[in-house]
């Protein structure tokens, strides 16, 4: 949906325009992960260690638009870039 912007300036919130619903589609994008487990059977229980890039290419499109009030302006919202997760995971 998009913002409408002179009666978000008035309003100093964002303001959507719903006579226009779902007339704006963003880009599609497309992200590159990557995971990397270690698997140890024990006799009781199987642990597993994961290191997990997400992301990896750092690639930022734009997911959304907010109004901005100290602008007074539409801005771009945009993700994070690499983000880094290590975990451990036991089974029994």
């Amino acid at each position: 949906t998009p913002i409408d912007l002179a009666a978000s300036q008035a309003a100093n919130r964002q303001v959507d325009d719903l006579n226009h619903a779902w007339s704006e589609q963003l880009p599609s994008f497309l992200y590159t992960d990557l995971t990397i487990t270690l698997k140890r059977n024990h006799r009781r229980f199987t642990g597993s260690w994961a290191v997990q890039i997400k992301n990896m290419l750092n690639h930022r499109p734009v997911v959304g638009y907010r109004f901005d009030s100290y602008s007074r302006q539409i801005a771009e919202i945009l993700p994070m870039g690499i983000v880094p997760s290590i975990g451990y995971k036991i089974e029994f």
